[in-house]
């Protein structure tokens, strides 16, 4: 493995920690900021870096999280724990494409988990 795809793995894997924690301190304090932007924070970084490093399908869900988590902050939208589950899978299915990465040097299949998160997140829309 190259020192950069394993400085990667392990970046990543710390900031879908930080993500998971933060979700669930949002599934019982909605509007706890600091989590919105953990949450915000950890997409982008992951984003960012798949996206130097090759990873296409990490860097399309990532952007959808990150884009959800920037509005978020922005009042544009409202985090509902309803969506508790959705993101929770979502970071477990991008915890397993690092997986798949660091073994097998492939991304995971993210497309149904991207779909199913395009969906829960967007129907937030009509919540405000």
């Amino acid at each position: 493995m190259t020192p950069y795809k394993e400085l990667f793995l392990k970046a990543a894997r710390e900031y879908l920690e930080n993500m998971k924690k933060n979700i669930m301190v949002l599934n019982t304090v909605p509007t706890q900021k600091e989590a919105v932007y953990e949450t915000y924070r950890g997409a982008h970084s992951i984003r960012g870096q798949a996206l130097l490093m090759g990873y296409p399908k990490l860097v399309e869900i990532c952007s959808i999280l990150e884009s959800f988590f920037r509005e978020v902050r922005e009042s544009k939208k409202r985090y509902d724990p309803s969506m508790f589950s959705d993101l929770i899978s979502a970071i477990t299915k991008i915890g397993q494409s690092l997986k798949s990465i660091e073994d097998n040097n492939l991304e995971a299949d993210l497309s149904e988990e991207t779909d199913k998160l395009k969906s829960s997140l967007t129907v937030s829309d009509s919540k405000l």
